[in-house]
């Protein structure tokens, strides 16, 4: 499971997937959810156009956002926070919010 230019860009069983996309397997559910700068000197390097994706995983009762490289999203506002954040994918620019480990 990739965004679509990257999928396009893998070979084998890709799946491409967009915001908004999901799927289930093995226990596994992954939603993906939007992934892009909105800081103005960051626009052109992740724009909203790309359709490029962070994701949430469930398995076994627990809840993980990897954020992918992206900045404090209102489209993320909406989820529920009882997920744990997977260390290193957390944005580090998120502001009101603290890293875990940092």
């Amino acid at each position: 499971m990739a965004p679509r230019d990257v999928a396009d860009e893998l070979t084998g069983d890709v799946t491409p997937i967009e915001p908004g996309g999901s799927v289930e397997a093995g226990g596994l559910k992954v939603q993906a959810v939007p992934a892009y700068n909105t800081v103005e000197e960051r626009l052109d390097m992740h724009p909203k156009t790309n359709g490029w994706v962070g994701y949430v995983f469930e398995f076994g009762g627990r809840t993980f956002y990897h954020a992918g490289d992206t900045d404090a999203l209102p489209e993320l506002e909406s989820l529920d926070r009882t997920w744990r954040w997977c260390r290193s994918a957390a944005p580090a620019r998120w502001t009101g919010r603290r890293r875990p480990g940092s």
